[in-house]
């Protein structure tokens, strides 16, 4: 288990203490979830991060809008490249949605997609984000500039070897792929 105290600070605008870690409980077809632990960049993407570790609790849900990530699937999964999910809308890749609003501007992409295990905002074409993101395979590096990555997986690096196996050349998963749970690690 991650015991590194470096991975919690207090965030400077706030006074409650913000925690860099978050995790997803991700399950494949029939198979047991996995926990996968992500450390969040909130020193370089501070509203990026806020806003999936809110997505994470779902503490900003209200009775019209759903904004977790809970029961959302992992819509396109593709070899040699990423896994991408987060669409809390409409769940196929169509929709977008924010604690900020349906979408907000993309902080300025301050990483390269240079590593297997980066977690990424998906830009909707306009400078927009919301809820979309992506684990990346490998280097990347064709995507830089065009999305934001905003962490790194920590912790259960297998969940990319076992979501690659499932991959297909459109993109379609071969089994279905969701986030059964998802929160903070205090």
């Amino acid at each position: 288990m991650l015991t590194d105290s470096s991975l919690f600070y207090s965030f400077s605008k706030q006074t409650a203490v913000k925690v860099q870690l978050v995790f997803l409980d991700i399950k494949i077809g029939t198979e047991k979830p996995k926990r996968v632990i992500i450390k969040l960049f909130y020193d370089e993407m501070p509203k990026t991060c806020e806003n999936f570790r809110a997505l994470c609790t779902g503490e900003k849900s209200n009775p019209y809008v759903k904004l977790n990530f809970r029961e959302v699937p992992f819509h396109k999964v593709y070899s040699n490249f990423m896994a991408l999910g987060g669409d809390i809308l409409n769940k196929d890749g169509t929709g977008q949605c924010s604690i900020y609003g349906p979408t907000f501007k993309a902080e300025p992409k301050r990483f390269k997609h240079d590593q297997r295990g980066l977690i990424s905002m998906f830009n909707d074409g306009n400078g927009n984000i919301g809820s979309q993101f992506f684990f990346t395979f490998t280097d990347c590096s064709w995507v830089d500039g065009l999305h934001s990555v905003f962490g790194k997986i920590v912790e259960d690096y297998s969940i990319l070897d076992e979501l690659e196996k499932i991959s297909s050349t459109n993109g379609a998963p071969k089994k279905l792929v969701r986030i059964v749970d998802s929160g903070v690690i205090m």
